[in-house]
C-alpha cells in the first residue's frame, strides 16, 4: 500500500512538473485579447480570438461583436432633405424622419 501511494506521488510530482499544474488544468476560455488561459497556473493555449468587427453605422460605432468594445464613434446621418414625395432620409442607412412636404 506505501508503494502505491508513493508511486502515485512521483506520477503527481512528475505531472506537476511536466505540465507546470496540477493534473487538470481550471481553463479561462480565450477572448478577444487573450488566450485560452489556466486560472491555477496562468499557463496558456493557443491564440487570442481577436476582435470580431460590426462595422460603424449612423447611430453606433466599430463594435466587437464578441465583447462589445468599441472603437471610434458613429457616423451620424447624412440627411437629403425632404422633397414633396419623401421624407428627410439618411443617405447612409435610409431612416426618415418626418414626412414627406407633398405638394403645394
Amino acid at each position: 500500500m506505501r508503494k502505491k501511494m508513493a508511486v502515485s506521488m512521483l506520477v503527481v510530482s512528475f505531472v506537476f512538473m511536466v505540465t507546470g499544474c496540477c493534473i487538470f488544468h481550471d481553463w479561462q476560455e480565450a477572448t478577444c485579447i487573450e488566450a485560452k488561459t489556466c486560472n491555477k497556473c496562468g499557463e496558456t493555449e493557443g491564440e487570442a480570438l481577436g476582435h470580431d468587427w460590426e462595422e460603424v453605422t449612423c447611430s453606433t460605432a466599430k463594435t466587437s461583436n464578441r465583447c462589445g468594445e468599441t472603437e471610434g464613434e458613429a457616423l451620424g446621418h447624412d440627411w437629403e432633405e425632404a422633397t414633396c414625395s419623401t421624407a428627410k432620409t439618411s443617405n447612409r442607412c435610409g431612416e426618415t424622419e418626418g414626412e414627406a412636404l407633398g405638394h403645394s
